[in-house]
């Protein structure tokens, strides 16, 4: 019996995205939810997401949240990530007041 698999990537990749995240609870469900993970995006793009996150929670506590904590790294491989993804990442960086003023003000800048 011959299984073969469609995930490029290996277990060494699987460490590598584990040890770029912050909070080490859950590890073994951590794993396996990273090798799901990786069949449908890059590791690229799922490093891109933990970078995101961590910015994210760091500018949470600087905005007055100074107690909130890393998700458990079970927890944000299981679903955490995708609003971190880069399809969902604009909205989150530029909430949708901020882009509608932007464009008002580039209407403006046009009309001169």
């Amino acid at each position: 019996l011959n299984i073969i698999s469609n995930n490029i990537y290996s277990a060494n990749d699987y460490e590598e995205v584990w040890k770029s995240y912050p909070n080490k609870r859950g590890k073994a469900k951590a794993i396996t939810s990273i090798g799901k993970i990786l069949k449908s995006i890059s590791k690229d793009e799922l490093l891109r997401c933990i970078e995101r996150y961590k910015a994210d929670v760091e500018k949470q506590r600087a905005d007055g949240f100074k107690t909130l904590a890393y998700k458990n790294g079970s927890t944000f491989f299981y679903g955490g990530y995708v609003e971190y993804l880069d399809k969902n990442f604009d909205e989150l960086t530029e909430p949708k007041e901020v882009k509608e003023e932007k464009t008002i003000n580039k209407k403006l800048l046009d009309m001169y």
